[in-house]
C-alpha cells in the first residue's frame, strides 16, 4: 500500500531527524561500523587499537576489535536494522589501569550518537605477556537506510480489512488500512516523539474521501545495541465501489 501521504505530513515533524518509507529488503547503505567504533575508542589507548590481531610487543593498554557477527532486525517484515557484534579484547598492565579503562569506554559508548551497548564482558589474566586483559562483547546498531540520522521514523502497511457491504444495487465497501509507525531512538524521548506524531496524525485526512486517520495502539518492540524502538499503530478507511 502507498504510504507516502502519511511519509510526507510526518516530514513536517522537527523533532524526527528522518522519516523513511520501510522496504522488505532495507535500502543500500554504505555504513562502515568498524570504522565508527574505532573513532570512538581509538583515542581512549592513544592510538593503540588494532583490528582482529596485534603487532608484536606493542605499547600497553591497548584494544583489538573484531567482527563476530552481524543480523539484519526485520520487523513487520520489514528490514529496518544491522546490527554488528565485536569481540574487544581490552589489555593493560595492572588490574586498576584496566579497570579504569573499561569503565571509560563505556563511558564513551553511553554518551555517543551510536546505537552501541555492552552486552557481555570478562576479565582475565594473560600469564605468558603478564597483562590484565577484558574481553568485551559490544552490539551497533545502524539504519537500514541511507542516512544513520536520529532519531528516525520508518513507516510501513500494516495490512487491509474490508465490511460486508450494506448495499444491494452496487457493491459498496468500507476499507480500513493499517499503518505502522515504528519510532527508532537512543534516547528517552518516545512519549515526546509519539506526542508529536500523534499531533499531525490524528484527525487529518488523506484525501477528501477518506475517513479521519484514528489511533489504534502502541506497542514496545525489542530493541538491539542500544537502540529503542516503538511501534505506533494508526488507521483510516475510504469507500471502495463498484458498479
Amino acid at each position: 500500500m502507498d504510504v507516502s501521504a502519511i511519509v510526507t505530513r510526518l516530514l513536517t515533524v522537527g523533532s524526527l531527524g528522518q522519516v523513511v518509507t520501510a522496504d522488505p529488503a532495507g535500502s543500500p547503505i554504505n555504513y562502515d561500523s568498524s570504522a565508527a567504533l574505532y573513532s570512538l575508542l581509538n583515542s581512549l589507548v592513544s592510538t593503540r587499537m588494532y583490528p582482529v590481531t596485534q603487532r608484536e610487543d606493542p605499547a600497553q593498554p591497548s584494544i583489538i576489535y573484531q567482527l563476530i557477527g552481524s543480523a539484519q532486525g526485520n520487523y513487520d517484515g520489514f528490514a529496518i536494522t544491522q546490527t554488528d557484534s565485536y569481540l574487544l579484547t581490552v589489555k593493560a598492565t595492572g588490574y586498576d589501569a584496566l579497570f579504569d579503562l573499561v569503565g571509560s569506554i563505556k563511558t564513551s559508548m553511553a554518551g555517543s550518537a551510536l546505537a552501541i551497548e555492552t552486552t557481555d564482558l570478562m576479565f582475565d589474566y594473560e600469564d605468558e605477556a603478564q597483562l590484565f586483559i577484558c574481553a568485551m562483547q559490544v552490539e551497533l546498531t545502524y539504519m537500514c537506510s541511507a542516512s544513520q540520522t536520529l532519531p528516525a521514523v520508518y513507516v510501513y502497511s500494516l495490512g487491509r480489512s474490508a465490511q460486508t457491504s450494506a448495499f444491494d444495487n452496487i457493491t459498496k465497501q468500507r476499507v480500513t488500512d493499517d499503518y505502522g509507525i515504528l519510532i527508532c531512538t537512543i534516547n528517552n524521548d518516545v512519549p515526546a516523539l509519539a506526542a508529536d506524531i500523534r499531533a499531525v496524525l490524528l484527525g487529518w485526512q488523506q484525501t477528501a474521501y477518506h475517513f479521519e486517520v484514528e489511533y489504534a495502539a502502541g506497542s514496545q518492540v525489542a530493541g538491539v545495541g542500544g537502540l529503542r524502538l516503538w511501534r505506533e499503530t494508526y488507521t483510516d478507511s475510504v469507500f471502495i465501489t463498484e458498479a
